[in-house]
């Protein structure tokens, strides 16, 4: 098995097709779907959402960020204008 599937982030989402949407745009690819789980795939990296029902309301503030390294090694934030999303 490779390192990459070794240890995978599982998100708990409110909507999953809007998450989806959401991460497809950051340029994930959507390996499965199955009603109210979702596999994604970025090169050879995993990400699993799960939607959930009993989730606490949204926080105020952001509790993470998002960083990606173009080809030159040099981070870049990914942020949420760039996205156009709330």
């Amino acid at each position: 098995m490779e390192s990459t599937q070794q240890l995978v982030t599982e998100i708990f989402v409110r909507d999953i097709h809007a998450s989806v949407q959401f991460y497809r745009r950051l340029g994930f690819e959507v390996f499965r779907e199955n009603g109210t789980f979702a596999v994604l795939t970025w090169e050879n990296h995993r990400l699993f959402l799960d939607q959930r029902d009993d989730l606490p309301p949204p926080p105020v503030f952001p509790q993470a960020n998002m960083y990606g390294q173009d080809q030159d090694g040099e981070v870049k934030q990914r942020r949420r204008n760039w996205l156009k999303v709330t």
